[in-house]
């Protein structure tokens, strides 16, 4: 029967455990207490009563550390002892009063409120996993309600940014229609609503309304040629190239290709963005991250276009081949021409990178042809300017490739962000939790105490205190992690430069709750859970490991005091 668990036997070795590390005068008490323990009924009765013992000696150990001081000035007798108990209990209540009031002064800075959302994000994640789909049920802006106030204001703007970053509503060309009646120089925003929403019946009449507005500009034609291809698809006789036959899809690139500009209107929708976000007081990042993405306008029937220019060099080789000369150069350059309209502009963001490698390949193989042609001709000075071409396009391709992999690589320090303020969410959550439970429990035994006073045990004041703290610092953490954020989110309301937008994009891109696998501070990410199950141990053996060092050192300094 030896190997049966024994309640009483634990009992006595958890009070003659915390007598090694409680004060001397300490000990006289938990000597009483370990002599009671034989004339408690009930071994579990006993191994409570233990417990209870147990961390009273505890706290007088804790409090020892921060109070050190001979045993002869301390308190002996048992009414002092318990009225140390009772004040230690008072200063646990207002050192975690004062924690959490100065939390709470945390939600007085903007700053906070936005991280504080943002770690809010990965409990909306939390429940989309658990209900399927892994989506988190996070709202974002309500296009909706904006739009309904802009129509009170009879603000052109404010639709017109509803129809560009609600496109994906059933009704953002409608949207559009309106923004384009109270102000028709808005006319340009049927790019952006128009080149997402092919399936309106619509479609034809706004796409005819933008090219009026700006007839030289390839844009509306390649809009046109992409809902071809969309229709294509929808019909269920997709197959890749298919489109390429349709006489319609030919026409709108033949007009593309032929047209004297390329304008994706991004100066307009960066404009309006700033315009409409210092209106309306948008500090929301991701409110901010989708303007990014759309500072640099939009490139619609670019991947298509690669179609029509191949079949224009090929049609240029069969004219070559033939003799006429003049009518393959003419292929060439069409295809030069709309490849050299793609240049972006310099300033670096992903949009202008991502296009910016689009057209070098683009433009790699028209020069590759005309460098061919000019050496069939013998005209080496020609074929050597063109060859110069082909490896500058292949330059400035490699630079743009290795430029956008840096750009959402980032730095360790956008990581590092990303995963204090998902940990600290996490922490504040548990650590506020817990305080809430042990604010319960108090609550109920000081009602059920008579005279009615604030009645806690030891443990409730441990947990209370250290959640207190756990929820002071959490709250710092997650203030300070995304304090550097907050602030080119102010710089971009300030001046409308997007480029201030680059270092917080990435940094959101760490902070992703809705990507799957999750990517860091996610409390649902099983992978990296042991990650944080052991590295918590870690820090908890640490802490042990100093607290008896320095009870060590302070028994040692006492006994030789003593001597």
């Amino acid at each position: 029967m030896s190997g049966r668990f024994n309640p009483r036997r634990l009992a006595r070795a958890m009070l003659q455990g915390a007598m090694r590390i409680a004060p001397a005068h300490a000990a006289e008490w938990g000597q009483a207490m370990l002599c009671e323990l034989h004339y408690v009924e009930g071994n579990w009765t006993a191994l409570a009563w233990a417990v209870g013992g147990a961390g009273v000696l505890m706290k007088q150990a804790l409090f020892s550390l921060f109070i050190p001081g001979p045993a002869s000035q301390m308190a002996s007798s048992d009414r002092q002892f318990f009225a140390k108990e009772k004040s230690m209990r008072k200063s646990t209540l207002i050192a975690a009063a004062a924690c959490l009031a100065a939390s709470l002064l945390f939600f007085a800075a903007p700053a906070f409120r936005q991280a504080f959302a943002l770690s809010l994000r990965q409990w909306h994640a939390l429940v989309g996993s658990l209900y399927g789909g892994g989506e988190s049920p996070y709202p974002g802006t309500d296009y909706l309600k904006m739009a309904d106030r802009a129509r009170k204001n009879h603000d052109a703007e404010g639709l017109a940014f509803v129809a560009a970053h609600g496109w994906g509503t059933p009704n953002a060309g409608a949207v559009a229609d309106e923004a384009v009646q109270i102000d028709p120089n808005l006319t340009w925003i049927y790019a952006v609503a128009g080149a997402r929403n092919w399936s309106q019946p619509e479609f034809d009449q706004r796409i005819g309304k933008l090219e009026e507005y700006d007839p030289q500009n390839a844009t509306p034609h390649l809009i046109d040629a992409q809902r071809v291809q969309y229709q294509d698809f929808a019909r269920g006789g997709f197959r890749p190239g298919k489109y390429a036959d349709d006489p319609a899809w030919q026409n709108a690139m033949a007009a593309a290709f032929a047209s004297p500009k390329l304008d994706l209107y991004a100066d307009q929708l960066q404009q309006l963005d700033y315009n409409v976000s210092r209106r309306y007081g948008f500090d929301d990042p991701y409110e901010v991250e989708s303007q990014y993405f759309l500072s640099n306008g939009i490139s619609p029937g670019f991947g298509n276009s690669m179609d029509y220019a191949k079949s224009l060099l090929n049609s240029g080789d069969a004219l070559a081949a033939r003799g006429d000369s003049a009518g393959a150069l003419k292929q060439y350059w069409l295809v030069v021409h709309f490849g050299e309209m793609m240049w972006p502009p310099q300033h670096r963001t992903y949009d202008v990178l991502r296009i910016g490698i689009f057209a070098s390949v683009f433009l790699e193989e028209p020069y590759k042809h005309l460098a061919a042609f000019y050496s069939k001709r013998a005209d080496r000075e020609q074929a050597e300017f063109f060859n110069y071409l082909v490896d500058t396009t292949k330059q400035a391709r490699l630079s743009n490739s290795a430029a956008a992999r840096q750009f959402f690589a980032g730095t360790p320090a956008e990581q590092w962000n990303a995963n204090i303020l998902g940990a600290s969410g996490i922490a504040l959550f548990l650590c506020a939790s817990v305080l809430l439970v042990c604010a319960v429990v108090t609550l109920a035994r000081s009602l059920r105490a008579q005279p009615r006073n604030l009645q806690s045990g030891p443990l409730t004041n441990l947990l209370g205190g250290a959640s207190a703290v756990g929820v002071l610092v959490s709250s710092s953490a997650l203030y300070l992690s995304y304090r550097p954020y907050d602030e080119l989110v102010r710089a971009y309301l300030r001046d409308g430069d997007p480029s201030h937008l680059q270092t917080l994009i990435v940094f959101l891109s760490f902070l992703n709750y809705d990507s799957y696998p999750p990517k860091v501070g996610t409390l649902y990410n099983l992978r990296d859970f042991p990650v944080y199950f052991w590295a918590a141990t870690i820090v908890l053996c640490i802490f042990a490991v100093i607290f008896v060092a320095v009870r060590y050192v302070s028994n040692l300094r006492r006994s030789t005091a003593a001597a």
